[in-house]
């Protein structure tokens, strides 16, 4: 039966295409899921990257010249090299690394919700007639 689909969708039948794809999506997602880094996982979903992998397939399928048992393992090479390229672009290369996009932000908070911060931060230590010293411990923090 595969056999014949895969015959078939090589052949540019294109329904026989979406159903042979279609139907190896969910052991792909799963393959992916297992074998995707962590870090990658923070930024990319396995079902986008099964998606991608899946367009090029169909765009692949027509130089597909294996027998037809050979066409899941076709597909998992293809994941597999969409896994090793997204690993280089994102975690072995510095100006897309995750890691550094991390410390980039590490630290750091936006000006109005520090002020905010330091406006709470001097509400709770003074009294309500304390206004002087409430802005002086703001510009403090500000300054911080």
């Amino acid at each position: 039966m595969i056999a014949i689909i895969v015959s078939r969708a090589i052949d540019g039948d294109r329904s026989a295409a979406e159903k042979l794809l279609a139907g190896y999506r969910p052991q792909l997602v799963r393959m992916v899921a297992v074998r995707m880094d962590s870090r990658l996982k923070a930024r990319l979903d396995p079902s986008d990257v099964v998606q991608s992998v899946l367009a090029e397939a169909a765009q692949k399928m027509v130089t597909f010249q294996k027998p037809p048992e050979q066409f899941y393992p076709w597909l998992r090479q293809l994941a597999w090299d969409e896994l090793a390229r997204l690993h280089r672009d994102h975690i072995r290369t510095k100006k897309r690394s995750v890691a550094r996009e991390q410390d980039n932000w590490e630290g750091r908070v936006a000006d109005e919700s520090m002020l905010l911060l330091a406006n709470r931060f001097a509400a709770q230590q003074l009294g309500p007639g304390s206004r002087l010293i409430r802005q002086e411990i703001r510009a403090r923090v500000q300054g911080a």
